[in-house]
C-alpha cells in the first residue's frame, strides 16, 4: 500500500483509490486527483510512519530490498560505513 495525501483537503489513504485520468486539452499527459475533494494534482506520497500525514521528502533502499519513504520528521539517521 502506497499512503497518499490530498493537500486541498487533507484526504489521506491508499493510493489504489486516487482517480487517474488523462488531460482533456493535451491527451499524452495523465493527471491524479483526490478522490474526496476531486481536486486534479493535489494528492502526494505520504510518510510511511503510521500516523503521520506529512509529505514524503526522503527515501531510503533498506537491506531487505524494500524502499522506505518518509517526511522529514521521520528522515532515518544514516549511520557512516
Amino acid at each position: 500500500m502506497t499512503k497518499m495525501v490530498c493537500d486541498e483537503c487533507g484526504w489521506c489513504g491508499d493510493g489504489d483509490h486516487v482517480l487517474n485520468g488523462f488531460n482533456p486539452f493535451d491527451p499524452d499527459v495523465a493527471v491524479e486527483g483526490c478522490p474526496q475533494c476531486k481536486k486534479i494534482d493535489s494528492v502526494s506520497r505520504a510518510c510511511d510512519e503510521p500516523w503521520c500525514r506529512k509529505q514524503v521528502v526522503f527515501g531510503l533502499l533498506l537491506p531487505d530490498g524494500t524502499y522506505r519513504c518518509t517526511c522529514h520528521d521521520h528522515k532515518p539517521e544514516v549511520v557512516p560505513a
